[in-house]
């Protein structure tokens, strides 16, 4: 694995100006894709720090969208994950596969269903993913967010939330 880049740190800072010359300057996907000592690369950190701009900015510089981390998420898996609905505007617009699953079976749409996070539910919808999509469990992503409503309705029951 290759170490921490100055355009990782521009991606996870989300400053766009930058990620953008530094992309330009990188000249190969292989660069734009480089993990770092932690494993992600710099769309990854871009993700995963809410910055739709310097998302859509390595999309169109040539970073590769539907790369897994270790645990087989791509990058619309932790942007469902975390409800950021602009990061995923931005992937949806760069015609990333909305329906990716990961080991477990999971889509992007279970893992924006379990968080609650309608928005991002509704935006992956409308852009093409399966509602039914079962995982390994047998769970539809509707299914997984009832679950998630129940546990943490019992947790507050509990004194516990």
């Amino acid at each position: 694995m290759g170490g921490r880049t100055p355009l990782h740190a521009a991606a996870e800072a989300g400053a766009e100006a930058e990620v953008v010359a530094l992309a330009a300057a990188s000249g190969s996907a292989a660069a734009l894709n480089a993990p770092d000592d932690d494993g992600e690369t710099p769309l990854q950190l871009a993700v995963l720090g809410g910055h739709p701009s310097a998302v859509a900015a390595l999309l169109r510089a040539g970073a590769d969208g539907g790369r897994r981390c270790a645990a087989g998420c791509t990058p619309l898996h932790d942007a469902a994950a975390a409800g950021a609905a602009g990061v995923v505007a931005a992937l949806i617009a760069a015609a990333v596969d909305v329906a990716p699953r990961t080991p477990s079976g999971r889509t992007p749409l279970h893992a924006a269903a379990a968080g609650g996070h309608l928005h991002v539910v509704a935006a992956l919808l409308r852009a093409g993913a399966p509602a039914d999509a079962a995982d390994a469990d047998g769970r539809t992503p509707e299914a997984r967010r009832r679950r998630v409503e129940a546990m943490s309705q019992n947790c507050r029951h509990d004194g516990v939330a």
